[in-house]
Formats: C-alpha cells, sequence, structure tokens
C-alpha cells in the first residue's frame, strides 16, 4: 500500500499540469470503558480483567494496550493508530486529493477496585489452648478468598487488643483481632478468640487454686458450699459462674449427682462428697473439668479421751468421766493441695453447751478431761479424719454441773480464759461448784482452786481451799472454808 502511494504521489509531483488537494482526518477510535476512574465497576478477584475494549475506528487499522490488568489499582490503556494517507482519485487523476490522518496516541484511565475484606473472603479464628507462653498472631486465623490463602502484611494488617490495647496473645480471657485489607483488599474485619485455661492439667500447669475447707454443717441451715479459687499467675479470684461452674456427687466416680443444698453431714459425725469444677469461656475451657474431695461435718461434736490417755492420766480410773460437747468454730483445710499454703491446716473447736443449751456434759458428771484435739472420722477410711485442736471454752459452758468436781484442761497456755469467776454469767467457768478443781496450762496464777501446770512437774496454784464435806458421802460440800 505504502509502495503504490508514493508511486502515485512521484506520478503526482511530475506533472506540473496535475491539479491536486489535500485532506487531514482527526484519528477517532471508539472503545468501551468498563471501569472509568472514578466510576468503577470492576473488582478484583484474582482473574484477569479487561477494562477498555476497543470498537471501530476510522482508519486501516489501530492496536491497544495496557488494557488488562489482574490486581486493584488505576491503569491508563492506549490506543495507537495504524493509519496510511491514500490517494483518492476522481473521473480525472488531475482532479484527484490526498487524505492524511493526525495519527496520534489516545489514551484511557481505568481502574480495577480492591475486594472488600467483606465480600467473599472467609476469614476464621480459633480459641486457643493457654500455655503460659506468647502465642503467635498467625495460629489464630486463617483469610482466604477462594482456595488462596492471603498474606499477612501483603494482602492485610492485623492487629491484635484486649481490652481495647493492643497486646501480645498470653493470658487467658479474650480478644480482639482486626482484619484491615491492603493491597488487592481493603475495608476492616473485626473478630474475637478466647484463650482458655484447662482446668483438668492441674495448679502445677494452670496456677489455678483451690482453697476448699472443711464444710461445718450447721443444723436447720440450708447448706452453702465454701471455697476460694484464684489464678496464682495472673493473681486475680475466680468466680463461680464467671470463670467456673460446681456440680457436687456423693460418690468418687461422680455419678451420684446432689444437689447442693441437698448436702447434709450425714447420720454419723460428717460425710465426704465431690464437686467436679468446670471451666467458664472466655477464659476457662468449659470442656474441662477437676474433681476434688471436700468433707462435711457437724457443727457439734463429742469428744472423749481413749482408755490409753487415761490410763496415764487418772490411773485408769474411768468412773464418772463425761463425754464432752465441742462446738467446731474454725475450719480447717484437711487437703494439704486445696490449703491456702499447701499444707494440711487444723481447724478450730471449743467446748460448749450443746445448740439447745444443754451443758457441754453429763450435770451428773463428777470429773471431765479436756484434750487439746478432736478428730472427726468421716470415713472409715484413714485418711478420712479431719483434726482440730481445742483452743477453748464458751461462757456458760457448764452452767447447771453442780456434781463437777474434777476438770483437767489439757488446752495450751496459749488459752487464757476471758475470766475465771464462777458466779458470774457468760464466762467460762460459770456454774462449776467453787470446790471444783480446775487444771490448766499457763503462767498467769490466779483465781481459786484453779491448778496451773507450768512445766511437766511444776504446778502452782493462787488459792487453794478445801471444803468441808458435812454429809459424809462426798456430794454435798459447805461454803465453807
Amino acid at each position: 500500500m505504502k509502495k503504490n502511494i508514493l508511486i502515485l504521489l512521484s506520478i503526482m509531483m511530475a506533472s506540473a499540469t496535475t491539479a491536486w488537494g489535500q485532506s487531514v482526518r482527526q484519528f477517532n477510535p471508539q472503545y468501551t470503558n468498563y471501569s472509568p476512574v472514578g466510576h468503577p465497576t470492576i473488582t478484583y478477584d484474582g482473574s484477569s480483567k479487561t477494562g477498555v475494549l476497543l470498537g471501530s475506528y476510522n482508519c486501516q487499522g489501530a492496536t491497544i494496550t495496557g488494557n488488562t490488568a489482574t490486581n486493584a489499582g488505576v491503569y491508563q490503556a492506549e490506543i495507537r493508530p495504524e493509519c496510511e494517507g491514500h490517494l483518492v482519485l476522481t473521473p480525472s487523476i488531475t482532479e484527484g486529493y490526498f487524505t492524511y490522518y493526525d495519527a496520534g496516541t489516545v489514551t484511557v484511565d481505568w481502574q480495577i477496585l480492591p475486594r472488600d475484606l467483606n465480600d467473599g473472603v472467609t476469614i476464621e479464628v480459633t480459641d486457643q489452648k493457654w500455655t503460659g507462653h506468647n502465642i503467635a498472631t498467625n495460629k489464630v486465623y486463617t483469610v482466604k478468598y477462594g482456595t488462596t490463602t492471603l498474606v499477612e502484611n501483603v494482602d492485610f494488617n492485623v492487629v491484635v487488643t484486649k481490652l481495647q490495647t493492643a497486646t501480645s496473645i498470653l493470658d487467658e480471657g479474650r480478644y480482639t483481632i482486626v482484619f484491615t485489607g491492603r493491597g488487592n483488599f481493603t475495608g476492616q474485619v473485626i473478630k474475637t478468640f478466647n484463650v482458655k485455661k484447662d482446668l483438668s492439667q492441674g495448679e502445677d500447669i494452670t496456677g489455678v487454686h483451690f482453697n476448699i475447707p472443711e464444710q461445718i454443717f450447721v443444723q436447720g441451715q440450708t447448706f452453702d458450699f465454701q471455697c476460694e479459687v484464684s489464678d496464682k499467675i495472673s493473681h486475680t479470684l475466680l468466680y463461680e459462674g464467671e470463670d467456673y461452674t460446681m456440680k457436687f456427687y456423693s460418690n468418687e466416680a461422680a455419678t451420684v449427682q446432689v444437689a447442693e443444698t441437698a448436702i447434709t453431714a450425714g447420720a454419723g459425725k460428717g460425710k465426704k462428697y465431690w464437686v467436679v469444677f468446670t471451666g467458664v469461656a472466655p477464659k476457662y475451657d468449659p470442656d474441662k473439668s477437676i474433681k476434688k474431695a471436700f468433707y462435711v461435718v457437724k457443727e457439734y461434736q463429742e469428744s472423749a479421751p481413749s482408755p490409753t490417755t487415761l490410763a496415764t492420766t487418772v490411773r485408769g480410773n474411768l468412773a464418772g468421766l463425761a463425754k464432752v460437747n465441742l462446738r467446731i468454730t474454725k475450719p480447717g483445710y484437711p487437703v494439704a493441695l486445696d490449703s491456702p499454703n499447701g499444707m494440711v491446716e487444723l481447724g478450730e473447736a471449743k467446748v460448749a453447751a450443746y445448740a439447745d443449751g444443754t451443758p457441754a456434759i453429763n450435770i451428773e458428771s463428777t470429773r471431765c478431761m479436756i484434750l487439746d484435739t478432736i478428730q472427726v472420722a468421716v470415713t472409715d477410711a484413714a485418711e478420712d479424719i479431719v483434726n482440730h485442736n481445742i483452743v477453748g471454752i464458751e461462757n456458760n459452758a457448764f452452767a447447771g454441773c453442780s456434781k463437777l468436781r474434777w476438770v483437767n484442761s489439757l488446752i495450751p497456755a496459749s488459752y487464757v480464759p476471758s475470766s475465771l469467776d464462777r458466779t458470774v454469767v457468760d464466762t467460762p467457768f460459770y456454774g462449776i461448784p467453787l470446790q471444783t478443781l480446775v487444771y490448766l496450762y499457763g503462767y498467769n496464777v490466779n483465781g481459786e482452786n484453779y491448778i496451773y501446770k507450768i512445766t511437766e512437774n511444776d504446778f502452782r496454784s493462787a488459792l487453794f481451799h478445801i471444803y468441808e464435806d458435812v454429809k459424809g458421802d462426798q456430794t454435798k460440800y459447805s461454803d465453807q472454808k
């Protein structure tokens, strides 16, 4: 074609008598812009997109480049003409004209919009098991578009917060994770996940400690289980319903459930039960539990020294020796693992009148021995004996015991009675006859007919009076000294 035009031009220029003209036409291609900038209609989906499609044009040929792309962004397509000037002949060649084109490149801007993370992108987060070590963020989530796994810091950014503060993933609890699109993606997605401790792993791993005292069963009151659960690692208290739930059982296999309010001390001195603690999300795994035993003992207990003890104390004479009623005043921790300091702690008891006001000993008793400890056998197993220190005597414990003549108390010297008066109501020895000999440990020697054991062989008394037996049968004494 070019060769023919050149030949014609040569002919025309060679003939001086030839009449010819020339015209100029602007290159004007037709095209469709599927995504004009500012009015995007194409969104990233991982496949190649055509943003500008070339249609017709007013010359012999044209090409288009830069009109396809895959990633989100703004692009520029270029349409280049392939036009040639040409001679238009009339009936007489001398009347022809030559047409050529202003063949400049046409540029068209177009765009692929980034895809919103909420549009077809699958983001899944999973709860994590607490380990005591930092958990890598990328272990928490998976982000996919179709079958393609998206890449952090390329397709999205991640920020993890706890209580609205950016943080590493370490402690138990609920976290918020924010995904923000970048590159081919835009928008924001917010998810939450939990880091949960497994209570069944035990304190040595989780730091969760159970303080479970013996449970004192008070007759006539609804049972209310007492315990304190704390996390020694995070230094926080755990709360029922918020961090854990409890279920109670009457057998070790935890197959016979019992309502908390139905728990009693049983027919004997006490009873053994089991409680199952189950975690509550977000801090603790709700599928994991730990089982603990506990003891329920009656508030009032009877104690009497054994024959072996008596043989060395009162020369084997058991006659008139009274059983002593005690009231447990402070619960102990019979299981070392479940005590505040990791050791067995003894509870405390005091000599006390019965709940109905009956004296601590039979009113016909003449002799009474108060030991320094009491054992409560909850079951027949040796490990199910709950020990208590006897630490004192409650007011009016012996009121009405007019025949009592001898009290031997083995309570340690740390117990100092609030009063030694035997005639004043609401004192420990109120009602004991004046002639009754009361043996106490201690150093503050005081009171009439109180004999104090200072050391193993050192007994002292401030006032010691022998009352006259006016009847001769040692059952009636006068008040004469």
